[in-house]
């Protein structure tokens, strides 16, 4: 066996390696979750009215490797914000909302504890998409999440699974800003930090 065929036969052990240590706890699972979130902007808006809170909600697909680790496709709706420029340092319109949606791959990792509960930790990466407000127009980039909370499935009926926990939904704008001093228009660009943070309360059916 030359030494091309072995390093094959090393890396495709170590991608299966997880599947060997898969228990009774192993399967795909489709989840659903939501709660109230709040948008961080990173002082963006300094000369606006924003409204930073509303109701996000998320939908995952994925499989469970064993007790200890799952991974995951997961889409979110990270709610609307309104946004009103209040001092006219902007161009109209002066009143309008910031969308922001994302996908995400990731993985979770589970410390059992007690009678079917189990605290969890999840980090995802993805693309984000946001719509702003004006002319300012829409927008994409890199996401990434952080996630964690206690989950509880009854021992007696596995196929189910209740959560509550939050998540962190962090990425960078590079936004034109618009401002209006003495009658003349003019904007720059500068990049803001912004998160959009969420509790959730969700179910996932285990299959």
């Amino acid at each position: 066996m030359n030494t091309v065929h072995k390093g094959l036969l090393a890396a495709a052990a170590l991608v299966l390696s997880p599947l060997a240590l898969a228990d009774e706890y192993s399967g795909f699972f489709i989840g659903l979750s939501g709660g109230p979130s709040v948008y961080a902007d990173d002082e963006m808006y300094d000369f606006y009215a924003l409204d930073d809170d509303d109701t996000a909600w998320s939908a995952q697909v994925g499989y469970r490797i064993n007790r200890w680790v799952s991974v995951d496709v997961a889409y979110a709706d990270l709610g609307e914000y309104g946004v009103t420029d209040v001092a006219g340092f902007g161009p109209p319109p002066y009143r309008g909302s910031d969308t922001f949606r994302d996908v995400t791959i990731g993985a979770t990792g589970y410390y059992p504890f007690g009678p079917g509960f189990a605290a969890y930790a999840r980090l995802g990466v993805g693309g984000i998409d946001a719509d702003w407000h004006g002319s300012w127009g829409d927008d994409s980039g890199v996401v990434s999440v952080f996630g964690a909370g206690i989950e509880w499935t009854p021992p007696e009926m596995r196929a189910l699974t209740v959560r509550a926990g939050f998540e962190s939904h962090s990425f960078q704008v590079e936004q034109q800003v618009w401002r209006n001093w003495g009658g003349f228009l003019f904007y720059y660009e500068e990049d803001y930090y912004q998160s959009i943070s969420l509790l959730n309360l969700g179910v996932r059916v285990n299959f």
